[in-house]
């Protein structure tokens, strides 16, 4: 579909009118940088089209996809931010959602005070955490309430809350066990809605899931997990088998495989707003979390006992801590005595068990699956521990080779980091190479001619393609200095202002070489995202490239060794993910500005001319 900006490779419709933008790229693309594409495009005039919203206003709803992945937003959110979703939306909840005043995470913001009548202090504190992580947009969080202090009850508030404020759809409540299905409706029927006096079934319709399905009027569904994966497979269930835990039914999970889901329209993703997993340590880690993960949903935990796992599932969002430590100080709750019981496990090191299911990642294809350990998995970094401990050392010293000690590179005038972030060296995460030397002499029984990047292509935080010129390639150096997605360039040398700048390589040119004067960073694992290093080279590159490289009056430049060298901060998959979040919504901003100056400017200069026209013609 063409805008004003260039094509977009989708425009969405519903009821013949935009409302949406879909980029598709090829199998193993990085979705990180393509938010800004269907931004841009989302912001675009077009010609001759009915749209949902003003032209001045972005097309709401934003998908970037390839053929395993699928990243979602709404531009109308306070904050809007990316998401992985299993699916599409059906076009009908993208009709309700635009017929709809504010989106739900627009809502969330204007929450009321909460009434604390008949509440406990924990109780309070674990609404407040949610709601705050809820403003936030956190996908995840969990709350940590010891056994009998009310954990229940709190989540029943909390579902009223959302119900009677932020106008949410449907939430689904996770049990463990079907018996503990009727305790967790019965905590419903009996609630009472402050200063209301009626209960919660008598504004709301909460249902036990069976065989029936979700009835349209359903505000709670309560289920175990191995219902809800009944309903989505269209397979049947004993009800038996609802009795027990899904961690029970699982028993032993050598040799199983993970619980396969696929698309079911008659339950779209979008089906539930929010779910509530009761217990959540017991059952959603073996072979059961890509039933929780196929909804678009926001995922609250209760536990009396988290382990690492469980924080770890939940991104590291314990919104409140209410240990029975607590209640016993509290009396909600009596003490205990403790008996440290020794195992050969917790004496002797850390190990994945077999039976565990690990989530997998293809490196190419960044496809997802789950796969059950067929073996166990010890750390060597453990055995080292132990040796430690006892005053040995490992006979020789042939693991060095396998695990070797990183080079911590120079860091002098970069930016402090936070806490357990650290500066490691750009060779570390990338294999650099330089390109090829301009060199018209060049006679070459064979050769092949291709269009190649100079310096003046590569530009601060953006590539421009618009004058692209040809080289003659040996053909033996040809697959050696081709450009492949996701490479990170940087401008060797030339002006100063030109030196260490760059941007990431997407394909917009197949094939494509490079000069010499251009350098390029091919990340060794598509876990590492190459945006994330070109935005940090763009900010503080060139003052450490300017400070390392050869200088002349107006000129710079590098060798091969500097970018090597350069730092780039290491830090978690989830924090890096959320920084990239943040930046994408701020340069998404940023752009917005931008654009709207120049049509200003542009509008400005418009008038000016009349004006000068119409005075020298005396009409003024």
């Amino acid at each position: 579909m063409d805008t004003d900006t260039g094509p977009a490779d989708y425009m969405l419709f519903v009821d013949g009118k935009a409302c949406g933008i879909l980029e598709a790229k090829r199998e193993g693309a990085d979705l990180g940088g393509v938010a800004e594409q269907s931004a841009r495009y989302a912001t675009s005039h077009t010609q001759h089209i009915v749209r949902w919203v003003p032209e001045d206003q972005p097309l709401p709803f934003l998908f970037e996809a390839t053929n395993h992945e699928i990243r979602f937003r709404d531009e109308r959110d306070p904050h809007p931010r990316s998401r992985y979703v299993f699916h599409f939306h059906r076009p009908e909840t993208l009709k309700v959602w635009l017929e709809e005043d504010n989106t739900l995470r627009a809502r969330l913001q204007d929450l009321p005070e909460l009434n604390t009548e008949n509440l406990r202090a924990c109780q309070i504190d674990a609404i407040k955490g949610i709601e705050h992580s809820l403003k936030q947009g956190k996908p995840r969080a969990l709350l940590q309430m010891a056994t009998g202090s009310g954990k229940t009850y709190a989540a029943v508030t909390q579902v009223y809350r959302l119900a009677k404020f932020a106008k949410i759809k449907r939430v689904l409540f996770l049990v463990d066990r079907g018996n503990l299905a009727t305790n967790a409706k019965d905590e419903f029927e009996q609630f009472v809605i402050p200063h209301d006096g009626r209960k919660f079934t008598q504004h709301y319709n909460v249902n036990i899931l069976g065989r029936a399905g979700i009835p349209d009027a359903t505000k709670v569904t309560i289920s175990t997990i191995q219902r809800l994966y009944s309903q989505l497979t269209n397979s049947e269930l004993d009800d038996e088998a609802d009795e027990h835990s899904g961690f029970e039914i699982e028993g032993s999970t050598i040799k199983k495989e993970p619980r396969p889901v696929s698309y079911n329209p008659n339950i779209p993703i979008e089906e539930f707003d929010v779910i509530i997993i009761d217990e959540c340590h017991r059952s959603i880690y073996n072979l059961w979390r890509q039933v929780l993960e196929y909804f678009d949903a926001f995922l609250i935990g209760l536990t009396a006992t988290p382990t690492k796992k469980t924080i770890g599932f939940f991104g590291q969002n314990l919104v409140s801590e209410y240990t029975h430590e607590d209640a016993v100080v509290d009396k909600v709750n009596v003490g205990y005595d403790i008996y440290r019981i020794k195992t050969e496990l917790t004496e002797q090191g850390n190990k994945i068990e077999a039976g565990t299911a690990v989530e997998i990642r293809d490196r190419l294809t960044k496809q997802k699956r789950l796969e059950v350990l067929d073996q166990e998995e010890e750390w060597l970094a453990q055995q080292l521990e132990q040796f430690k401990a006892k005053g040995k050392m490992p006979k020789n010293d042939t693991w060095k080779e396998k695990y070797k000690e990183p080079e911590h590179p120079d860091v002098q005038d970069l930016p402090e980091l936070a806490n357990e972030w650290q500066y490691v060296r750009l060779d570390a995460l990338a294999e650099i190479q330089g390109g090829l030397t301009v060199d018209s002499k060049r006679k070459k029984a064979k050769t092949k001619r291709l269009p190649y990047l100079r310096v003046a292509n590569v530009q601060h935080g953006y590539l421009d393609l618009s004058e692209m010129k040809e080289i003659d390639v040996p053909e033996d150096r040809v697959e050696g200095l081709l450009l492949k997605d996701r490479d990170v360039l940087f401008n060797e040398g030339g002006d100063r202002d030109k030196l260490g700048r760059g941007w990431v390589w997407h394909d917009e040119v197949q094939p494509c070489t490079y000069q010499n004067h251009v350098f390029r960073a091919r990340p060794y694992s598509t876990e590492i995202i190459s945006e994330f290093i070109s935005i940090f080279g763009n900010t503080f590159g060139q003052d450490y490239f300017m400070r390392q490289g050869k200088k002349t009056t107006n000129l710079a430049s590098i060798n091969k060794t500097k970018p090597s060298v350069f730092p780039v901060p290491l830090v978690s998959k989830n924090e890096r993910d959320e920084v990239m979040a943040i930046l994408d919504e701020k340069l998404i901003a940023i752009n917005r500005v931008e654009k709207s100056v120049v049509e200003q400017l542009l509008k400005a200069e418009k008038n000016k001319q009349s004006i000068l026209a119409s005075a020298f013609s005396g009409k003024v």
